[in-house]
């Protein structure tokens, strides 16, 4: 019922709307679904303070995340961090390996989300700068990419290194999440 309604467009057109209608329109038909199976006004209360608590601990790490990188700005790591980064006579191919290792190490202990708030405004700027910079053409770069492309290239290295910290020990959480929808 739920994909039907996303699907089919009673009204005609390609889409219904954008993802954030589509979104409202799903929790609106999720909602109407659980109140024809007979949910109580316990349960919505329950559900309701559930999704308050969670949208607020999401927040305070967004907001959180926010102050740290300010404190960052202030103290000019990012850009001191790119400069040790570029100094090094080593490959850059090599250091950005060294740096997804370092994603691996850091995904055994820590959900996916906090570790890129908490590494990503401090090795971006470093990547872009093993790359050449910004405003780096295709030619002059040293991973063959523009600024642009080495942002989205290296933004799809560092998801993709996420998802895979989320299956290796000792946490694994996908693991977990695997394990109970089986």
């Amino acid at each position: 019922m739920i994909i039907i309604s996303f699907i089919y467009n009673p009204f005609g057109g390609d889409s219904w709307g954008t993802p954030t209608e589509g979104g409202a329109l799903g929790a609106f038909v999720v909602f109407c679904i659980a109140m024809m199976k007979g949910m109580r006004w316990g349960q919505l209360k329950e559900a309701l303070l559930e999704s308050a608590k969670l949208s607020v601990m999401i927040l305070t790490i967004i907001w959180g995340v926010l102050i740290y990188v300010r404190f960052l700005g202030f103290a000019d790591l990012p850009s001191a961090f790119a400069d040790w980064i570029t100094s090094l006579e080593y490959s850059p191919m090599l250091i950005l390996i060294c740096i997804l290792l370092v994603y691996a190490v850091l995904g055994m202990f820590m959900d996916a989300i906090g570790m890129l708030l908490l590494t990503l405004p401090v090795v971006y700027p470093a990547v872009l700068a093993l790359n050449g910079g910004e405003g780096v053409s295709v030619a002059d770069s040293t991973f063959g990419l523009s600024g642009a492309e080495c942002a989205i290239w290296f933004g799809i290295l560092v998801v993709k290194m996420a998802e895979l910290c989320l299956i290796t020990p000792p946490i694994g959480l996908n693991c977990f999440c695997g394990c109970r929808c089986a």
